[in-house]
């Protein structure tokens, strides 16, 4: 058994989120600093950290902005990407840093930033690669959880700032 760390939607950079569900943040750099701190409080540098996805939000000019944010962050870092994490040049930034995947199996747990439909992690259903995963931790659910005893969202919004880090033993 390892001891694996999950996070997922932290969103740096991205002002409209704070104006949607980060109200408590008056700017997005406040939000980020806030999340950084947090983050390397409960990840120290030698810990095994999945990201969920939805990592950073930005265009080209803000690039060395998010590099900055990377290289702030404790722990060996591998990246879900989510459906914010799709523009060219934020993926050529984070293959710099991160392990990039799309989705992960590890023992019972299958990582992905969206949740999975309940029908892919019924015990009776066999994936595709022979391996079978009955709980499904996702992201991506910024005002609540899925609709099943078999997802954990790991949404900052969902869990809480101040205890952002989900652990898991896998």
């Amino acid at each position: 058994m390892k001891t694996i760390k999950v996070v997922s939607d932290t969103h740096f950079n991205h002002d409209k989120i704070r104006e949607w569900s980060r109200t408590q943040f008056k700017s997005s750099l406040e939000m980020d600093e806030y999340i950084i701190k947090k983050w390397n409080e409960e990840i120290k540098p030698t810990d095994r950290v999945y990201h969920l996805g939805d990592f950073a939000f930005g265009k080209y000019t803000d690039l060395v902005y998010i590099e900055s944010i990377i290289k702030r962050l404790n722990g060996n870092i591998t990246l879900i990407l989510g459906n914010h994490d799709t523009a060219q040049r934020l993926r050529e930034l984070y293959v710099k840093y991160f392990k990039c995947l799309g989705s992960l199996t590890i023992g019972k747990y299958y990582f992905s930033h969206e949740p999975l439909h309940f029908e892919a992690i019924n015990p009776g259903q066999l994936r595709s690669d022979g391996r079978q995963a009955t709980i499904n931790i996702h992201g991506h659910l910024h005002n609540g959880n899925f609709c099943s005893d078999n997802h954990i969202n790991c949404c900052i919004d969902v869990v809480g700032f101040d205890n952002m880090v989900t652990t898991f033993e896998v």
